[in-house]
């Protein structure tokens, strides 16, 4: 019998819980409580590496620790995404308002690309929420978070987040209004 073994950062894949694949790749759970991120491709764990690095020090990304070929070892982070959290627990306000300091967060990083999926959006037991997955935020150009708004639509929970949004962040919100109306959701 042959016994091929998988090993990054000089730990066994085997050793390690597997929590969930993706779009560009898998994430597992190392024994040390970090997150092993086994990418697709090598360019897509450099990009995203190199995103989490420039962005180091803000409280909705994990700390990249390491990169190896297409494997990245970061933060875990623990919760679920945005989505669930809502069907299962509902929106309070505190979670509207960080997720509107997110966006707000975004800004100030100088991200290009103003959108996020509630997917990519993990909240945790505190409900403070972090990025688990930013992709091309440096390379798109999108001032709307219009894929969130409408999956918040979807969620029944779009009128919540713009009557918050309209109370703490108005311009935010009357931008978001007119994306709403011009896309019709």
């Amino acid at each position: 019998m042959i016994n091929i073994s998988k090993r990054y950062f000089s730990v066994e894949l085997k050793d390690c819980k597997f929590l969930g694949k993706g779009r560009e790749g898998k994430v597992y759970l190392v024994p040390n409580g970090y997150a092993l991120k086994i990418f697709n491709n090598k360019k897509n764990c450099e990009d995203q590496y190199t995103i989490l690095k420039k962005v180091e020090g803000s409280r909705y990304f994990p700390k990249a620790v390491s990169i190896e070929g297409k494997a990245m070892l970061r933060e875990y982070v623990g919760g679920i995404s945005l989505g669930k959290y809502i069907k299962t627990k509902g929106f309070p306000q505190k979670l509207i308002f960080s997720l509107l300091c997110l966006l707000e967060e975004f800004e100030r990083l100088g991200f290009t690309r103003l959108d996020i999926s509630e997917r990519n959006i993990y909240v945790e037991e505190n409900q403070q929420i972090k990025v688990i997955d930013p992709r091309k935020v440096y390379v798109k150009k999108i001032s709307i978070p219009s894929t969130l708004l409408k999956e918040l639509e979807e969620l029944n929970v779009l009128d919540n987040f713009i009557k918050t949004a309209l109370e703490v962040k108005p311009k935010f919100a009357l931008k978001c209004m007119e994306e709403i109306n011009r896309v019709n959701y």
